[in-house]
């Protein structure tokens, strides 16, 4: 999920041209990261909740780069 996550990032960063930018890291949040450290136990738990979770983070890459 963290990797897609930044993928999805890099894509919406190349879109704008921004993605090789120095002053501009490519990569989530630490927030972001701790929310979804504390969400994935119960995700794991819904294989359903999981498969979204992921299908919502590839569709954000697609649609970037399409």
């Amino acid at each position: 999920l963290i990797g897609l996550a930044t993928l999805s990032r890099l894509a919406q960063d190349a879109q704008e041209g921004l993605w090789l930018e120095p002053e501009r890291p490519s990569r989530v949040s630490r927030k972001w990261v701790y929310r979804t450290v504390a969400l994935s136990l119960p995700t794991v738990i819904f294989d359903s909740a999981l498969k979204f979770w992921v299908h919502r983070l590839r569709r954000s890459v697609e649609s970037t780069l399409s």
